[in-house]
């Protein structure tokens, strides 16, 4: 089964993500006692705004490079993490130690940049770092000017080539300046840098270290940059190319016939909620309000995801100013996206957002409490389970109109609500309402289903089945208690113009569980191409 036609609208959608807290850039260095000091000339002058952080290695230099580093940290007023080698371990081993020693987070952009090399300009990471915030990708490569050839190597993908993922086999053009997301490296297994050559550690380091980074991350989330922020020092008697060439393109076929790195996403955050958005401001503000103060109560590392599915985007503004991650695809003709998909929502920010442990699949009406995520946690590990329905009993509490009204206006607060301003008795939540899934198995079971169900309908139900039909027992947020509250807003699953047809089509498929679970199984082979 093609899912293509649902995910078209992907490529006419704006991504912006909050800027990272920091950019770190990893040199490392041998012997370059004449080129180090403008190297490092290069970083002071950065403008960012983000916090510019540098982790160093001196590989047992012997000609005063490792003092003219010392003397610039003594005055820089940056972050310096600084190893210095008394044996020579060449550039690959030297990249591994400093990005498993120095304290970079998960989310993080890290910079490759040699120390015989420079940066181009004062605002070359604000370029990255507005790249990373304006497309919400995982890499950046490019662009580069020599000493005396300005010709670089670096282009933009083909499509047939973005469509193949094929990077061993690909002209080699992800160079200067090369940029990555922090947890991408803690994607890669170990064991992938096991050679049983030596040779492989001392030539061609870069193409060893960016190819497994681009084959996590596949080409929708790697984004060119046309304008040069790189000086190459192609004059250097240090180049690979100079030092050893036969060894050089050795290592280079080596390399391209290692098998594809196809690892699962080492996790950014340990929780990410997810907000469907349309045209629901008020909802919006009162139900983030509360997800920011849980937000400040948790030493979880939570992070927000908001997906605007609609006529205009409304909400990018709002997100820009709360640091929240804004996806947002425009509605159109073509099939399922002519109205607002809450699937859709779902899946895309699990897809494409920053990767998180486990998702909370919420809605932009329901507000939850101070301590959420602890009790989030702790119903997690007392059932036993990797998706759990977040509210108690399955009961929702459904507030009354007026009490909404004066919410929404500030007459109340919304840590006053409790069970007196609420509709009796409680009516139990959709079935997969608000459910929290793991970020295995919700790829396991082939996600939500925007190719079948759109606007409000059985989406709920779809994942909640698929999950039960997979072995998955479905946890209620019981033990301890969570209580959620739902503002009132005037009914919206019941003007679905497709409500009855997807229902009947839901009802057909889980009797049909053996075409159901080849669905799942193309699903889930359509979301790791992704």
């Amino acid at each position: 089964m093609s899912f293509s036609v649902i995910y078209r609208g992907l490529h006419a959608c704006t991504h912006v993500v909050p800027p990272p807290k920091s950019i770190w850039l990893i040199i490392t260095v041998r012997n370059a006692s004449q080129y180090i000091e403008r190297c490092l000339a290069s970083i002071s002058i950065q403008e960012s705004q983000s916090t510019v952080k540098v982790a160093i290695c001196d590989d047992a230099s012997t000609d005063g490079t490792a003092e003219l580093i010392q003397t610039w940290i003594e005055s820089s007023p940056f972050f310096v993490h600084f190893v210095k080698n008394s044996d020579r371990k060449y550039k690959l081993r030297n990249l591994i130690d400093l990005l498993k020693s120095a304290p970079i987070q998960n989310d993080d952009i890290c910079c490759f940049l040699d120390g015989d090399d420079s940066l181009i300009a004062t605002n070359a990471l604000q370029t990255v770092i507005s790249k990373y915030e304006s497309t919400g990708c995982w890499i950046t490569y490019g662009s580069y000017r020599g000493y005396q050839n300005d010709a670089c190597c670096c282009r933009e993908m083909t499509q047939e080539e973005k469509t193949k993922n094929d990077y061993r086999n690909m002209q080699w053009i992800f160079s200067h300046l090369f940029t990555f997301r922090y947890f991408l490296w803690k994607s890669i297994p170990e064991s992938y840098f096991n050679f049983n050559q030596e040779v492989m550690y001392q030539y061609t380091a870069d193409m060893i270290m960016n190819i497994p980074l681009l084959e996590l991350a596949k080409s929708s989330r790697i984004q060119y940059i046309s304008t040069p922020l790189y000086k190459y020092n192609d004059i250097s008697s240090l180049n690979d190319c100079k030092v050893n060439s036969s060894s050089q393109e050795y290592v280079d076929k080596q390399v391209r016939i290692l098998k594809p790195v196809a690892t699962p996403i080492y996790p950014c955050y340990d929780y990410a909620i997810i907000i469907p958005y349309r045209k629901r401001q008020a909802n919006l503000n009162i139900t983030y309000k509360s997800i920011k103060e849980s937000i400040k109560q948790t030493s979880k590392r939570i992070h927000v995801i908001l997906f605007e599915h609609s006529e205009s985007p409304e909400a990018e503004q709002f997100c820009r100013e709360n640091t929240i991650e804004y996806i947002y695809v425009p509605l159109s003709n073509i099939s399922n996206l002519d109205q607002f998909n809450r699937a859709l929502s779902f899946d895309m920010s699990v897809i494409y957002g920053l990767p998180a442990s486990g998702y909370v699949c919420h809605d932009v009406d329901m507000f939850i409490p101070v301590n959420f995520w602890e009790l989030l946690e702790t119903n997690l590990k007392n059932q036993c389970v990797t998706v759990l329905q977040t509210y108690a009993n399955r009961c929702v509490n459904n507030m009354r109109q007026e009490i909404t009204e004066q919410l929404h206006i500030g007459l109340i607060d919304y840590t006053d609500i409790n069970d007196i301003h609420c509709i009796h008795p409680k009516s139990p939540g959709s079935w997969g309402g608000s459910l929290y899934i793991d970020r295995n198995t919700y790829y396991a079971v082939g996600g939500h289903d925007p190719d079948i169900f759109a606007g409000y309908g059985p989406e709920d139900q779809s994942i909640a089945f698929k999950c039960t039909m997979s072995g998955n027992t479905i946890g209620f947020a019981n033990d301890p208690p969570i209580e959620l509250y739902h503002q009132y807003h005037t009914p919206t699953a019941t003007t679905n113009p497709h409500l009855d047809k997807m229902t009947y089509t839901f009802e057909i498929l889980k009797v049909k569980t053996d075409e159901f679970k080849n669905y799942m199984s193309d699903k889930q082979k359509f979301m790791m191409m992704c």
